[in-house]
């Protein structure tokens, strides 16, 4: 069975839609490492669907990871795919968030909830062996993985040129240290639970600093994503960091939390000396009753300290705000303006809340009627109506003055 890995792309991607699939990536690698052969496509090299059709002939299956915003382009893919007559394997995020509404698509074959690269090579030895749906073993040591190939993208590094605030950067690597979150924010939880398992794992700081040694040396990028959904916890594990990162020696990019930073903000300001050039807070809202909602286990008091704690070290703030839940009011939204006028963020990012399956915050909304979107528009960018009950009108007018407009 000749079979295929399709990274997810909109046609001719830029930007953050450009960055490198880690699932796909790893799936790829590790199938390979096993001695299973695949192919990859990556769809961000072409330019339409004939390409598309065009790269998927001669397969007998046809495998990729599915996220709930790119849901579309997943139903463009099994097209093509059933087209050329292959069967279909869908993973990913959106596999394990709304299952029903892959198992309801006669057109695909399988799908696999969770982790890839032990169940996955072994599903390629025989695919006809194991159930229309599929649990992925989850690998209990992240060091016995390979290292992402990433010669098979269009591009092995990742552009990041008027991204990365205040500088001449334009090649980026991205690296994943740890996989799991243990906190409970409503708007991603617990799809992370039950993607990733309630326990955080993480990968020895060891094979972190050899893989982006190997990196540096192989592609000469300019700064370094940590993409995990947060960077900065287990202080064990970053004092060891700390000591280890220097040999590689290039600026870089992590999240961390607001209360994280304010509770170990020495060893914070030791991490910024080695490097931490770009830090990534979910500040999410001036709103103590709507950081509560989102069971953010943060305070308004944490957000304007941690902003301030990084603006001493001359680090500089990447800061996440949400807009837009259905119980916010304009007094809500107001602090929250308030509060980003005062972090006066290098980086600031903004974000409408979107009702994503999966998710506690988006399960309620859509359970109770309160979702206008469905499966073929889940899209967290600021702008379009998310929820019923939000005064889009009003967020939209503050959203275009915090921009100059």
């Amino acid at each position: 069975m000749k079979a295929v890995v399709v990274a997810l792309y909109p046609y001719n991607s830029f930007g953050l839609d450009y960055w490198l699939d880690h699932g796909a990536g790893m799936t790829y690698t590790a199938t390979r490492e096993a001695g299973v052969d695949v192919d990859f496509l990556d769809m961000k090299a072409l330019r339409n669907d004939d390409e598309l059709q065009s790269g998927l002939r001669g397969y007998d299956l046809v495998c990729f990871g599915l996220k709930s915003s790119y849901y579309p382009i997943g139903m463009r893919v099994i097209k093509a795919a059933k087209t050329n007559g292959a069967r279909i394997m869908v993973g990913g995020y959106h596999a394990t968030a709304a299952p029903e509404e892959l198992i309801e698509n006669q057109d695909i074959d399988w799908i696999m909830k969770g982790e890839s690269e032990i169940t996955f090579p072994k599903f390629l030895k025989d695919p006809d062996s194991f159930p229309r749906f599929i649990v992925g073993e989850k690998p209990p040591d992240l060091d016995a993985l390979p290292f992402m190939d990433r010669y098979m993208f269009k591009k092995p590094t990742e552009d990041c040129g008027g991204w990365w605030y205040g500088s001449n950067y334009k090649n980026m690597v991205s690296v994943m240290a740890a996989r799991g979150c243990p906190f409970r924010c409503a708007f991603c939880q617990p799809i992370e639970n039950n993607h990733f398992g309630k326990k955080l794992r993480r990968r020895s700081v060891n094979s972190l600093i050899g893989e982006l040694k190997m990196l540096k040396e192989k592609y000469h990028p300019d700064c370094v994503m940590i993409h995990d959904d947060t960077f900065f916890v287990q202080p064990k594990w970053i004092e060891e960091f700390i000591e280890k990162y220097p040999t590689v020696g290039l600026p870089f990019w992590a999240a961390a939390r607001a209360d994280g930073i304010c509770k170990n903000e020495d060893l914070f300001r030791r991490t910024v000396k080695i490097g931490w050039d770009l830090v990534s807070v979910g500040f999410e809202s001036g709103s103590q009753k709507i950081l509560d909602l989102m069971l953010k286990d943060t305070t308004v008091e944490e957000n304007y300290e941690s902003a301030q704690i990084i603006k001493s070290t001359g680090a500089k703030v990447y800061a996440n705000y949400i807009l837009g839940l259905p119980w916010e009011t304009q007094e809500d939204v107001n602090a929250t303006t308030r509060m980003v006028k005062t972090i006066n963020a290098e980086m600031p990012s903004w974000s409408f809340f979107t009702p994503y399956p999966g998710c506690e915050l988006g399960d309620y909304c859509i359970k109770n009627g309160l979702s206008l979107l469905d499966r073929n528009h889940y899209d967290r960018c600021p702008f379009g109506n998310k929820v019923k009950g939000v005064d889009y009108d009003f967020i939209n007018r503050v959203l275009k003055e915090q921009r100059g407009g």
